[in-house]
This record gives structure tokens, C-alpha cells and sequence, in this order.
């Protein structure tokens, strides 16, 4: 469009009127019971007494680790105990029959992407490509790193599964998020050669082989993510991501999420170019890249100061937890980490990495993580109340299918911090209400069972008090 030299002053004097007038924004909602205020965690650790005080050492966090991972039934995994070569047929086999199990899971109730019923046919076409052709009864184990956010999935596909075929957000496919530069252990290839059967040290799952790096012997991959505590550049932020770069397309736009861990490089000469760049006011790290052969290799990246990244873990204290908490709130909610997102038991998961300490990815394993906790379940309402008073904030709270944090007490409710997929709305508590998000609310929250939370607790586990 073309203005004449007498219209265009106009505009212009029009563009500056609207530019100078007050804007008007919509405001963000509060779940009711919820004041601006509370959203700010220092109101929180404002309540909690010596809440700037070392809650675990690095040594202590260290030990807590090994201890959550060998514990009974946290399903947590020891990645460099483990053995370095094993039985390519017998783990197809174990593989076949697990996704077996999952189908008889879903069968009746599942959904595919086109919103049809997720029947025998396609529930055994994914089941098929569960077994690597190449298997042998011995093989090595290959040390992948991962390259970019991904997930470990149930099946070996990217097809959706969803229990309403109007709710595609929502996909069980999801197990959990895998992080930039996590470790993984690659054992089968799936049929089609698209995805790798590997374990993390949280769980066991299919990845995308596009995601991963094969590292060329196990002291590589140790040198990627075993970082010591000294050279740590840790991210707790909800979402970091790296400058766009055209000269270096590979470590460009990389997301780096909650608990990302990278190894830090210290910077003598500051005029040299990082990615023909000069280092000044930014981190040096090394982000894992994927060569188009698969194999691994290590570049270095800028991550500007102002990001939300701690050189070494942040200091374990009660305010810093709800300080990584409330980094989250109002984020998505994402089943087994779809969505670049967390469940309720993920959140947890991300929080606690913030501080190198490692717990069970969902909401039965961290139960049963060797910690302080408190058995709920056949209190009254007034005990319920009472034992909280005694629990400090940070603690994690569980009903069946559900964690969240504990925060505190105000006016005689009590207050959490969770992602949460659908409670009842609390304007009638008659229906429910789909929220997926991270949320703080009371536990005056129905579920649709009719109850709140409150009366459905069971458990309290402080996750940061590990039983040494």
C-alpha cells in the first residue's frame, strides 16, 4: 500500500497516539483461594524457618543417590554397574512380551491419531516392530548420549494414544523425558531401524535413534555426562534455549530443560570465538552432537548469564526448592514428558536434578524411595491436619495417581504446588475441570471421586530427608 506525503505525518501522529496509550491486558486468573502474592515463592519460604540452610551436602546428595537407586522398587537404574555386553534374542523376547502386557492394557479403551479405536491390528503392528532382526545371543552394549529433548516411549512409533480421540494432547505413548546430554544404555534396534530399546537411570523405553549419539567406548560416554561438581553447569530454569546460530546450525536453538546438566568450560582468553562468537558475559559448555553416522561427538556452545543456569548445583535448601518449583508455574502439563513438557511425578524428578539428586520417575517408585515420610492414609480429617503442620515445606504429598508439593499453611488452608491434568471445579464441584498446568491451589480441591485432596492422602515422603 502506497500513502501520499500529505497522509502519512497523519498516520504517523496516529501510530504515536496509539503507541503512548495505555495498554490494556488482560490479567492472569488465580485458582480461587490463591492471591498474586502466594505465586512469589519467597512467601512461602518466608514461613519456613531456616529456610536458607543446607538441607544435604554434596556428599550427602551423592550418598542419598545410591541409596534411591538400590532400593527395592524404585525401578532406578545403576547405568555404569551395568554389564557390558548381554542377550540380543532373549531381550527381544522380553521386550514382546512386555509390550504384550501393554496392549492387554489398553485394548478397549484407546484410541489412534484419527480418533478410531485402537484395535488388535494396530496395537500388533507396533508389537512387530519390537524385534530387532540383527539380535544375537551376545552383543555389546552401546553408551548413547542424548542429543535434544526427547522421549522414551512405550512402543517403537510415533503414532498417539489417547483415551479421547477429541484430547490429542494427552498421549500414552509418553513414559519420560529423556534430557540433553543424558546417558543412556542402546541395547535392541527396532525392526524398522527408527528406534533404540535403552535404558536411563530412570526407566527402560523406545527412543528415537535421530535423538542419540553412539558413543565409541564407554570412557567417551563417561566424559560426556559424569561431570565433576566443579566443572557442572546445571539449568533450572523451565526451559533454556541456546542462540540462534547459522555458523553452527548443530548446537542452534537447543532446548535445555529442567535438570539439564552440562559440562562447563573455563574460559582463559575470552577473545576467542565460540561459534564465531566472543565469550564475554556468557557460559562456555558442551552440548552433545549426533554425527550423520550416528556417533557422538562433543561441541561447545555460548548460554548467556542472564539465562537461568547455576555454575555447579544450586545450594539444597528449602528456599531454593520452591524457588525451581515455582520456575514452572503456569507451564503445560505433558504426560510422560510429551508436549516438552512434565506430568506431576516428572516435575519432582526436574526439581530435585536441579540439585544433583536423583529420584524415581513416578508417582508408586518415589513412594517408595528410602526417605522420611508420614502414612496418612486412615487419619481423619483433623489428623491430617495436625501431621501436616508438622511437615515442612518441600514435602511431596500422594494420593493414588497423583504428587504434588507440599508448600504451607494460610488461613487454615493448606497449600501445594503441582502439574495437574483435571480437578473438580470448584465453583460447583460437580464437574470436572481439565487445567493442565502447573498450579498452586488448597487442598480443599475436589477430585471426581467427590472428596478432596485432603481426604484422599496418603502418603507424605520428604524426599530431601533420605534414610543415610
Amino acid at each position: 500500500m502506497i500513502f501520499s506525503k500529505k497522509v502519512l505525518p497523519v498516520l504517523l501522529a496516529l501510530g504515536m497516539t496509539f503507541s503512548w496509550a495505555p495498554a490494556s491486558f488482560a490479567q492472569v486468573t488465580y485458582f480461587p483461594d490463591v492471591t498474586a502474592a502466594m505465586t512469589s515463592p519467597d512467601y512461602w519460604s518466608a514461613k519456613s524457618a531456616n529456610s536458607d540452610a543446607v538441607l544435604l551436602t554434596t556428599a550427602q546428595i551423592e550418598q542419598a543417590n545410591r541409596k534411591y537407586v538400590s532400593a527395592k522398587d524404585t525401578n532406578m537404574n545403576d547405568l555404569k554397574a551395568e554389564a557390558a555386553t548381554f542377550d540380543g534374542i532373549a531381550r527381544n523376547e522380553a521386550v514382546v512380551k512386555s509390550a504384550e502386557a501393554d496392549k492387554e492394557h489398553y485394548m478397549g479403551w484407546t484410541f489412534k491419531a484419527d480418533g478410531s479405536e485402537a484395535d488388535d491390528a494396530f496395537y500388533d503392528s507396533l508389537i512387530a516392530n519390537c524385534t530387532d532382526p540383527k539380535a544375537t545371543r551376545q552383543m555389546p552394549v552401546r553408551y548413547g548420549i542424548v542429543t535434544g529433548y526427547t522421549l522414551l516411549r512405550t512402543f517403537p512409533s510415533d503414532q498417539r494414544i489417547t483415551d479421547d480421540p477429541a484430547d490429542t494432547d494427552f498421549d500414552y505413548e509418553g513414559l519420560s523425558a529423556v534430557r540433553v546430554n543424558e546417558p543412556l544404555l542402546i541395547y535392541t534396534t527396532s525392526a524398522d531401524g527408527k528406534y533404540y530399546m535403552a535404558k536411563s537411570q530412570l526407566l527402560s523405553g523406545w527412543v528415537d535413534v535421530n535423538d542419540v549419539a553412539i558413543c565409541k567406548d564407554r570412557n567417551e560416554w563417561l566424559e560426556a555426562w559424569d561431570i565433576p561438581a566443579s566443572e557442572t553447569l546445571e539449568v533450572y530454569g523451565a526451559k533454556v534455549y541456546t542462540e540462534t546460530s547459522l555458523f553452527a546450525p548443530e548446537v542452534s536453538q537447543k532446548m535445555l530443560t529442567q535438570g539439564t546438566v552440562l559440562r562447563s568450560v573455563a574460559v582463559t582468553d575470552p577473545n576467542t570465538l565460540v561459534n564465531n562468537r566472543a565469550a564475554y558475559y556468557n557460559h562456555v559448555a558442551v552440548l552433545p552432537v549426533r554425527n550423520a553416522d550416528g556417533s557422538y561427538r562433543a561441541a561447545q556452545t555460548l548460554i548467556s548469564q542472564s539465562r537461568k543456569v547455576s555454575e555447579g548445583y544450586l545450594p539444597m535448601t528449602r528456599s531454593n526448592i520452591l524457588k525451581v518449583a515455582f520456575e514452572c508455574l503456569g507451564d503445560n502439563y505433558g504426560w510422560g514428558g510429551t508436549l516438552d513438557s512434565s506430568d506431576c511425578s516428572g516435575l519432582i524428578c526436574n526439581i530435585y536434578s536441579c540439585f544433583g539428586l536423583t529420584v524415581p520417575r513416578n508417582t508408586t517408585w518415589q513412594l517408595n524411595a528410602p526417605a522420611r515420610k508420614v502414612d496418612l492414609s486412615n487419619m481423619t480429617e483433623s489428623q491430617k491436619k495436625a501431621a501436616l503442620d508438622k511437615l515442612p515445606a518441600g514435602t511431596s504429598l500422594f494420593f493414588p495417581g497423583h504428587t504434588m508439593m507440599y508448600l504451607g499453611k494460610e488461613g487454615g488452608k493448606y497449600y501445594v504446588i503441582s502439574n495437574t491434568s483435571s480437578v473438580m471445579k470448584p465453583q460447583d464441584g460437580s464437574s470436572r475441570q481439565r487445567i493442565r498446568s502447573v498450579m498452586i491451589n488448597t487442598l480443599d480441591v475436589k477430585r471426581a471421586n467427590g472428596k478432596t485432596w485432603l481426604d484422599n492422602l496418603t502418603k507424605g515422603v520428604v524426599l530431601y530427608q533420605p534414610v543415610l
